[in-house]
């Protein structure tokens, strides 16, 4: 990992070392050069928004990752089948506002399709289930465990 890649540490090691560790270990091996006022205002922000007012479980995967199930927790997906199914939606009305009528029969007949597409796919009759992409390998550092602040 470059130094410009060490901000993909944070959600990956523990919650509590972001404020006391982690952040100074990323500054410290970046040069922020001329643009430390800028790196400040930044820092700041992120500390205040992303641990101070929203929990870092919430965007920390570092409690998943020492889970011994995380194969079955993570899985690596978008929101392509959502995309898909609203795309569907839209073509499938003739108006852009259907009556009540017209929505709750195209929403059942779509309802009754993907249920008797995931039969026929149960049954290996047609297609099959995708095999999502690997999980990738997520690296901190080796010098990180060891690391200290200088003044500490």
């Amino acid at each position: 990992m470059d130094k410009n890649g060490l901000i993909n540490i944070l959600p990956l090691v523990p919650t509590d070392e972001l404020i006391t560790k982690a952040i100074p270990y990323i500054r410290m091996h970046f040069d922020e050069g001329e643009d430390e006022v800028k790196f400040d205002i930044f820092w700041n922000y992120f500390t205040n928004t992303w641990i101070r007012a929203y929990e870092p479980s919430s965007w920390n995967i570092e409690a998943i990752l020492n889970n011994p199930d995380k194969d079955e927790i993570m899985v690596n997906r978008t929101n392509n089948p959502l995309e898909n199914f609203n795309r569907r939606m839209n073509d499938s009305f003739p108006t852009a506002h259907p009556n009540m009528q017209q929505f709750v029969g195209t929403v059942n007949q779509i309802a009754h399709e993907y249920v008797d597409e995931l039969v026929l796919i149960k049954h290996n009759k047609r297609g099959k289930r995708k095999q999502h992409n690997i999980l990738p390998t997520y690296n901190i550092p080796a010098d990180y465990a060891s690391w200290k602040l200088e003044y500490e």
